[in-house]
């Protein structure tokens, strides 16, 4: 995968771990909003975001020449860990979040919209396949 990719062809997507595919939840199962140490975790309680996961193969098999990369401010470990156990059936890398790979022509999926990102971010509990 190139790291600079401005490939229309190649479309890119961009998957945070935690808050995003990754939900944490409390003792009661009520998900951890903001309260979760990012990159820290790799057991305790939690979910997969199985819409978002639906969401990405369907858009996966929209655009079968894109790259699938899931990212992590933890590290590419921490990301790597997550893309393995849940997207272990779709073609993905992992990489530690870096704000300078993403160019105007990918776009990401993250909770944390406030990133200063060149592409689009979407939110994880809202964004569907066919928004881009």
């Amino acid at each position: 995968m190139s790291l600079d990719s401005t490939n229309y062809a190649r479309p890119r997507i961009f998957i945070d771990c935690d808050d995003t595919i990754v939900i944490w939840l409390d003792e009661r199962g009520e998900p951890l909003k903001g309260e979760n140490p990012m990159g820290l975790r790799a057991e305790g309680n939690w979910k997969p975001n199985t819409r978002l996961i639906l969401e990405i193969e369907k858009w996966v098999e929209n655009n079968p020449t894109s790259e699938v990369i899931v990212w992590s401010g933890g590290g590419d470990w921490y990301a790597l860990q997550w893309g393995q156990r849940l997207l272990h059936h779709i073609k993905h890398e992992a990489y530690a979040k870096d704000t300078r790979i993403p160019t105007v022509y990918d776009f990401a999926i993250d909770d944390m919209a406030a990133l200063n990102l060149r592409c689009a971010i979407r939110d994880p509990l809202t964004w569907v396949h066919t928004d881009d």
